[in-house]
């Protein structure tokens, strides 16, 4: 009988949302899984493992190659772990090779040969990062944008009068980075049973807490400690949309193009505003929807509901109803030097709990760009707004 593979890697990647449901929830509440717990977690493992094992059989190609490449890398970073709670290896390495090389490299010790673009791919649903904003890796050095802070102006002089000099004054954006961290409790089943995608679910775990950070800082208007987006820097304007919502928004782009920015503006927006702006027609008794073939009056948008929370001392709530708009060539993030895991399998908490800690550390940066270009003083962005949105539903229009 022939195996349905879309469906099977759909079914895999609901197991690993599952068993990552399951670790967080004791994680949370700092115990150990309960008797169901662990009767669902291995059953869960088993299952994706012969999920596995069941595309393998059926892949052929360039297909097959890649299914065992994941293969390897995960039965190498299951000797690396298992190593570690052995106490045979060292508990600290990184992701890319050093130079001179001094026994920490992942790539040395032969564990796995996992690069930075592995695990920084934000593509999960809700969380995608808007067309245009840059996500560079490896950055080894800083970073530093020179701005032309003033132009210079053309006169019209006589044919024997002096021109006026003028100066031309530089100033620069920096880009500042700042540790990011995350810790990943596996299970030791996991770890164990020789079938499981050990590296497929650790990457996946990787990659899903960083598109939620991204998210969160890319989006919201929280004021942040460290890293933060264009919209915890600018001052939120009301948007009042009970009247003429289609012209008012193509407004509130011209408010920013009008500054001599160019190319294509993305809306963000959460899912309760775009189901409203599909069901809200331009202008009245005329066919056509503020939303309609994928577009916001003609531009891209995301949804994330990242664009409506603040902080409200500590609570990440939300604050309202928002609509972000950003030319997003002016955002640029970064990941800067080595990617680095720490394993514990060994202390006391851990070992108690029957999983292995692996603990990703990198730095990211977020820097805006917009800031200081034409003359700007304000020191706030100028190629981002974030709006509230006056009224309550726009279903009334």
């Amino acid at each position: 009988m022939k195996i349905d593979k879309a469906k099977l890697q759909v079914r895999n990647n609901e197991i690993w949302d599952r068993l990552d449901e399951i670790e967080n929830l004791a994680k949370r509440e700092n115990r150990s899984f309960t008797d169901e717990e662990k009767q669902e977690y291995d059953s869960l493992v088993r299952e994706s493992a012969k999920n596995t094992e069941m595309l393998k059989s059926e892949a052929v190609g360039a297909e097959l190659s890649k299914i065992r490449e994941a293969a390897d890398k995960s039965a190498n970073l299951r000797e690396y772990l298992q190593g570690v709670r052995q106490k045979r290896e060292d508990n600290v390495l990184t992701l890319a090779a050093k130079s001179p090389a001094d026994g920490s490299s992942i790539t040395e010790s032969g564990a796995v040969n996992l690069y930075i673009h592995d695990v920084l791919d934000t593509q999960l649903e809700g969380l995608g990062l808007p067309q245009g904003v840059s996500l560079l890796t490896g950055v080894t050095s800083d970073e530093v944008w020179p701005v032309n802070v003033n132009d210079a102006e053309m006169e019209e002089v006589g044919e024997i009068q002096p021109v006026n000099e003028q100066s031309i004054n530089f100033d620069n954006v920096k880009a500042v980075s700042r540790r990011v961290s995350l810790a990943i409790g596996v299970s030791n089943k996991a770890i164990d049973y020789a079938a499981f995608d050990l590296f497929g679910f650790i990457q996946f775990k990787i990659r899903k807490a960083f598109a939620i950070y991204l998210a969160k800082k890319v989006y919201s208007h929280a004021a942040w400690n460290g890293n933060k987006g264009p919209f915890s820097l600018v001052t939120a304007k009301t948007l009042d949309l009970s009247t003429d919502p289609f012209k008012k928004i193509l407004m509130a782009v011209a408010d920013i193009a009008r500054l001599g920015f160019e190319g294509t503006p993305v809306f963000t927006i959460d899912k309760v505003t775009e189901a409203e702006l599909k069901a809200t027609l331009k202008t009245a008794g005329v066919p056509g929807y503020i939303i309609e073939n994928g577009l916001l009056a003609g531009y891209p948008y995301t949804t994330s509901g990242h664009i409506n929370k603040t902080l409200s001392g500590n609570k990440y709530e939300d604050d309202g109803r928002y609509i972000g708009i950003g030319f997003w060539d002016w955002m640029s993030i970064q990941q800067h030097g080595d990617v680095r895991l720490t394993i514990d399998a060994t202390s006391a908490q851990v070992a108690k709990s029957n999983k292995t800690v692996v603990v990703f550390s990198t730095e990211i940066s977020m820097t805006e760009l917009s800031s200081k270009i034409n003359g700007n003083d304000s020191g706030k962005p100028q190629a981002f707004e974030l709006y509230k949105i006056s009224n309550d539903s726009l279903s009334d229009i």
